[in-house]
């Protein structure tokens, strides 16, 4: 058992200058208290907060990493990882140990750098070795994917076994791509089966254009797979992508938009209150080179959680550096608000708060030392994080 404290503590909800936590070796946090305690304390220079919570990411493309250049847009983006997906299929075997050393490095990673909950995305099995054996809690989205409504059966068949394989020893739900690539009868499909549901979404104006006009690079992107824009654009007509996703799955408990890189206000009034919006800063300026009007979402500031999206999108998978990102772009946004994002919030998405998110008594939340903080500006000025317990 041990004493611990900082300069300054992050609590998961607000910044506190004096508060030490009484840990026992398994991470359980046993006392807190103000005043200075008796006996030895770990004192850490710069901040001490919980463990974080990487709200989306892509494990399983782990193997990416480097692959694909940067700045090109999304269409180009999806490009190319489709292609590389291709490339190894025709090459499963030998690339799948690789796939599996760099999905294991990747969660090794995150749990290092302090990250405790992952949401992540999945089109495969391909993560599930790892998960079962991680010290990370995972909730894993099924990503369903179907333009063509006379396959939205087979698909969904394809996607409800990927499903059941994961909900036997983890926990999972049913979700949906991105508006461009999912039918709306396949939404139907989903909706009826998920309250839980993680979609893209807004994460380019080309997916304004194709929703709102009709026309752009989305346009030419479907036919390139032998799919027509009407297989998606139906009689309906929707002011935007997002009116569309939240008339479809009206019904639907919990939902995490993810990237909302182009969502303009009158989208985001829209909204459900129960709806959470994801930010993944590294990937959106790796991607779009741009970030999203974040001013726009702060009267939604309960319902705002982080992610790292993925190695393909992102040189880490590391929420600290997002954290930063937003900080340096945003410097407006109290760093408070945005560490809250990265904890408290994202615990309560995943249901998970009485264990992971907060210093709060009888959990477990993970402790993360942050050297690079100045305790003058409550800034952070370096992205490294370390896990402690």
């Amino acid at each position: 058992m041990q004493w611990i404290s900082a300069d300054v503590v992050f609590d998961g909800y607000k910044f506190q200058e004096s508060l030490y936590l009484f840990v026992d070796d398994s991470g359980l946090l046993i006392h807190k208290q103000k005043d200075k305690p008796d006996g030895d304390i770990r004192m850490l220079p710069g901040l001490l907060m919980p463990g974080m919570v990487n709200a989306h990411c892509h494990l399983e493309l782990s193997d990416m990493q480097d692959m694909i250049s940067s700045g090109t847009g999304l269409v180009n983006f999806l490009s190319d990882v489709n292609k590389l997906n291709r490339l190894n299929a025709d090459k499963k075997k030998e690339r799948e140990v690789t796939k599996q050393e760099k999905i294991t490095s990747a969660d090794e990673s995150m749990y290092n750098n302090g990250i405790v909950v992952v949401g992540d995305i999945c089109n495969t099995l391909s993560t599930i070795p790892q998960k079962t054996q991680s010290k990370i809690y995972y909730h894993s989205f099924i990503e369903a994917i179907c333009i063509d409504p006379e396959q939205v059966e087979n698909r969904f068949f394809h996607y409800s076994n990927i499903y059941y394989e994961f909900q036997q020893q983890l926990s999972a739900s049913l979700s949906l791509h991105a508006p461009y690539t999912c039918c709306n009868e396949l939404f139907e499909e989903v909706a009826k089966r998920s309250n839980f549901v993680s979609i893209h979404n807004q994460e380019s104006q080309a997916e304004n254009d194709f929703f709102e006009k009709g026309e752009g690079d989305f346009v030419d992107f479907l036919e390139g797979y032998q799919f027509k824009k009407e297989h998606i654009l139906k009689e309906q007509q929707y002011s935007s992508s997002l009116h569309r996703t939240t008339e479809l799955l009206a019904y639907t408990d919990k939902k995490i938009y993810v990237h909302n890189t182009y969502t303009a206000g009158k989208d985001i009034s829209k909204a459900g209150i129960n709806d959470y919006w994801c930010f993944c800063p590294k990937a959106n300026l790796y991607i779009e080179n741009r970030l999203p009007d974040m001013n726009l979402f702060l009267s939604k500031q309960d319902k705002i959680v982080l992610g790292t999206d993925s190695l393909a999108s992102n040189d880490t998978l590391n929420i600290i550096a997002e954290v930063k990102a937003i900080q340096d772009a945003y410097p407006a946004i109290p760093l408070e608000n945005i560490l809250r994002w990265a904890t408290s919030n994202g615990s309560k998405l995943f249901d998970v708060e009485e264990l992971f998110g907060s210093f709060s008594l009888g959990s477990t939340p993970g402790y993360v030392h942050v050297e690079g903080f100045d305790t003058e500006t409550y800034k952070i000025t370096s992205i490294v994080s370390e896990r402690l317990k």
